[in-house]
């Protein structure tokens, strides 16, 4: 994540690799996507509201003092880490919904796909098509004037 980003200086990259591992851990924890969009999305919104309100530019290189720089790595470690614990914490709780029985490859009771056939098959009731199984006949196409014949 941090090389990707190419930061130009040590604490930029220390804060995008501590984003990459705080991003990778959620994803790992929940097994999804959301929690590391959800964490970018904040990240991003807090980044650009502060810069605002302090009136500086929308740089997310860390371009001070090599103190306040590991503070703001510091600081941005400990929060990130937070949002790490309290996912840790609560995906117990969530018990994503399972739309479809058949949807669920990790339920070894589900035998519903076991008598499936093996490839794509016409349905029960539509029967054998007339003059045998062969491939439906359709009338050769017809051709039309063209649909516009502006300069344009």
């Amino acid at each position: 994540f941090s090389l990707a980003h190419a930061p130009g200086d040590i604490f930029t990259f220390l804060d995008r690799f501590a984003f990459g591992l705080a991003a990778s851990a959620v994803v790992w924890l929940t097994g999804g996507l959301e929690a590391a969009i959800a964490l970018h999305a904040a990240n991003n919104v807090v980044i650009f509201l502060v810069v605002g309100a302090l009136g500086g530019e929308t740089s997310s290189d860390i371009q001070t003092g090599s103190g306040t720089a590991a503070l703001i790595v510091g600081l941005d470690v400990l929060v990130m880490s937070l949002y790490v614990w309290i996912v840790a914490k609560t995906r117990k709780r969530w018990h994503p919904e399972i739309a479809s029985r058949a949807a669920d490859p990790a339920d070894p009771a589900d035998r519903s796909r076991s008598n499936a056939s093996p490839g794509p098959a016409p349905p029960s009731w539509a029967g054998t098509p007339p003059g045998g199984a062969g491939q439906p006949s359709y009338p050769p196409p017809e051709y039309a004037p063209a649909p516009h014949s502006g300069p344009y």
